[in-house]
């Protein structure tokens, strides 16, 4: 890790509640985003990416990192994802069947959990769409192609004629575009996240 990380690190396993709200505010739409690579459900992605930031807490006293945090926190959240699709298969086949039976028919199945769950999951989807939108052209292919198509970078590159580093640079930048306009949406999570932590940390 680098001198930054090495701080960062330091100060979380030392309880430091504000070096945790940076983790999330620097790293969790990122997480998201890597997330919707193997899950497509925006809700679900944003559970698994917060119980792979609420592990990183609860376990703080005892963490390790050899690489570097981000490196760190997206291998976590890969395989956060496919544990998740390994022992939920057969139960997210059952629930995409009822999603989609309820925008056939325009009734939902939801009880009022679920239904806040899917307003929030809307109002993110909202957002990423707008966001998406507003990239340059070529930059906004690349992206659509490779995070929501799930083209390989060849692939993305072929397609639109430049090379695998120039698909890799407008991932990088879309990324980094998508953190920026997503920061309001990402501090409202990190208050509900903090709340949750709070919460936590009473009933231990």
């Amino acid at each position: 890790m680098n001198t930054a990380d090495d701080d960062l690190v330091a100060r979380i396993k030392a309880g430091h509640l504000k070096a945790f709200e940076k983790v999330f505010k620097d790293y969790y739409a990122l997480m998201c985003s890597v997330a919707m690579d193997y899950v497509s459900d925006s809700t679900v992605c944003q559970t698994l990416t917060e119980d792979v930031l609420l592990n990183l807490w609860e376990k703080r006293e005892g963490l390790v990192i050899t690489s570097s945090l981000r490196a760190y926190l997206l291998r976590a959240v890969r395989n956060k994802c496919i544990d998740h699709l390994r022992t939920n298969r057969q139960a997210s086949a059952v629930l995409g069947y009822y999603e989609s039976m309820e925008a056939k028919f325009g009734y939902t199945i939801a009880d009022e959990k679920d239904l806040f769950e899917k307003l929030i999951s809307d109002e993110l989807s909202d957002l990423l769409e707008q966001a998406i939108d507003e990239m340059p052209e070529e930059r906004r292919n690349v992206f659509v192609m490779v995070r929501m198509e799930n083209k390989t970078y060849q692939e993305a590159a072929d397609a639109l004629h430049i090379s695998v580093n120039t698909v890799k640079y407008h991932l990088k930048k879309a990324h980094a575009e998508l953190q920026e306009k997503l920061r309001t949406y990402i501090l409202l999570q990190i208050i509900s996240f903090m709340f949750l932590l709070a919460l936590l940390e009473d009933l231990c």
